[in-house]
């Protein structure tokens, strides 16, 4: 556990859930997958779910969103990838059943959140998928979904991704000016200023 953030790689795919510990709460980023893992988590911490942010709406990373939701979280997603929900070819689910959901916070590109205490500012990365996000907190810290990875980017050969995009999204990330810890979708953690410049195939 590094400032307070909890690493969980869960699924086949290992996709990182992320717990924070908050004073009411927890608030959990991109639970994809095995939720008995997530909830020994949270009952480890003697926290409820209080809020699920999610960075993008993959099936890997929003499969245990719903039986979350019945325990009472609030569900955080952009507004343009709660509508691609809705679609069966976005959630390409290979088979793997995923349970409907209703947002109840739907975001864009530089809203603010004060979610338990944590002050949260959204990032509109597109690319990925159509309506992909960042979240900073704290300032120096960066969950980046599927976005941009330790030394690699996310695809963007799926359906409604869009190369063109991910590398302006890209491009954005490594305009801000300061560094910062990043935390991705999946593999380690790393920082902005080691990915600058470093990402294979990327045209900067």
């Amino acid at each position: 556990m590094k400032n307070g953030i909890i690493k969980l790689a869960l699924g086949l795919l290992r996709v990182n859930t992320y717990v924070i510990p908050r004073d009411n709460g927890a608030i959990l980023i991109d639970p994809g997958a095995e939720l008995g893992e997530i909830l020994s988590c949270l009952t480890e911490l003697k926290k409820k779910p209080e809020y699920v942010l999610l960075t993008h709406g993959h099936y890997d990373h929003i499969g245990c969103v719903s039986e979350l939701k019945r325990l009472g979280a609030k569900v955080v997603i952009s507004e343009t990838d709660h509508e691609l929900l809705k679609k069966t070819d976005f959630m390409l689910g290979l088979g793997v059943p995923i349970d409907s959901f209703a947002a109840d916070i739907t975001v864009k590109d530089g809203d603010k959140l004060t979610l338990d205490g944590l002050d949260i500012t959204v990032m509109s990365t597109p690319g990925h998928t159509p309506g992909s996000m960042c979240y900073f907190t704290d300032g120096d810290i960066a969950f980046t979904g599927d976005t941009l990875f330790c030394r690699g980017m996310g695809r963007y050969d799926l359906p409604y991704g869009n190369g063109g995009e991910l590398m302006r999204s890209l491009r954005k990330l490594f305009a801000l000016t300061r560094d910062m810890e990043i935390y991705p979708g999946h593999g380690p953690t790393t920082t902005l200023d080691s990915e600058r410049g470093n990402i294979p195939y990327a045209e900067f």
